[in-house]
């Protein structure tokens, strides 16, 4: 995150996002419960009112904010195998319409298919940038 991201500046940024790739079919109210920012560490945890617009942030995967491109993914240790449980046979959550952003969708969302040519990495410092990796 930028060195003056704020808790409210994510907070509207993110109900934003939501508002606007949601449409007309969006449900009224505030999407983001809670932003806790760590601004030595520069990330955040932003909990939303719903398991489904958590996924469709989850799997937009990365943003453009204040200038800076921020991954957004689950936090470290996230049981998956847990979190399917919990969602069962609930449909996927529509994807956000975010061409009124001008974001272009990724090919590739926050996960990859089990298969031949995946890599995993891991432990990277919390301070390194996606272009030194």
């Amino acid at each position: 995150l930028p060195p003056d991201a704020t808790s409210d500046d994510l907070r509207y940024f993110f109900n934003r996002v939501l508002e606007i790739g949601q449409g007309p079919q969006r449900v009224p109210g505030a999407s983001v419960l809670q932003v806790f920012l760590n601004p030595m560490g520069r990330y955040a945890f932003i909990e939303f009112r719903t398991a489904e617009e958590a996924v469709q942030i989850l799997n937009v995967g990365s943003l453009l904010y204040q200038g800076v491109q921020i991954h957004i993914g689950r936090p470290t240790g996230f049981d998956e195998t847990k979190f399917q449980e919990a969602w069962g046979l609930r449909p996927q959550p529509q994807q956000l319409d975010l061409a009124p952003l001008g974001v272009k969708r990724r090919a590739v969302g926050p996960t990859v298919e089990e298969g031949p040519g995946k890599i995993y990495a891991a432990g990277f410092p919390l301070k390194m940038y996606p272009e030194q990796i």
